[in-house]
């Protein structure tokens, strides 16, 4: 889980070198690209290795390709306001606007 976690830290350091987002949400997109990670490995492992990981990591990504910059587009759209994201709230959250 380490290693995922500091291959996330310095990935996505390296994305928001120019942004300006809270730790706590810095700290939250880790999280989230951790858990990612970490599964997709752990499948991997599980399933005796057979297929080549950086040729999944790479169809991931062009699947998923533009996911994290509409996260982290979404951070100025919807600011923190001081609430604790680790606590079970249900109130406040942002959600997309239904206007097209």
């Amino acid at each position: 889980m380490a290693v995922c976690r500091y291959v996330v830290e310095v990935y996505l350091d390296g994305v928001l070198k120019e942004r300006n987002i809270t730790e706590q949400d810095r700290q939250l997109l880790i999280d989230y690209l951790q858990c990612i990670c970490f599964g997709f490995v752990i499948g991997w492992l599980e399933s005796g290795m057979k297929e080549g990981i950086r040729e999944r990591f790479a169809r991931i990504y062009e699947l998923k390709h533009g996911d994290l910059e509409r996260m982290i587009s979404a951070v100025s759209r919807c600011p923190l306001k001081n609430r604790n994201l680790y606590r079970n709230k249900t109130e406040g959250f942002c959600l997309p606007s239904s206007k097209s």
